[in-house]
């Protein structure tokens, strides 16, 4: 969607990768402005596992992105 993966876009080192998923915020580039979209983007790569997909897969299809 964006043109480029999330993290680790000049990283070579998978560590790197890693650490970056952990610590750097997500942003969207200015041309994605479908906040519906960004919505679900976000929720699908949210850190904490329990709460990924808006926390069930009924939960992500009601999603108004879909």
């Amino acid at each position: 969607m964006a043109g480029f993966v999330p993290f680790g876009e000049d990283a070579e080192d998978p560590l790197q990768i890693y650490q970056q998923i952990l610590k750097n915020p997500l942003k969207f580039p200015k041309h994605m402005k479908d906040s519906k979209i960004n919505y679900l983007v976000s929720i699908l790569l949210n850190r904490n596992p329990e709460s990924r997909l808006g926390g069930s897969y009924n939960v992500l299809k009601k999603n108004p992105a879909f």
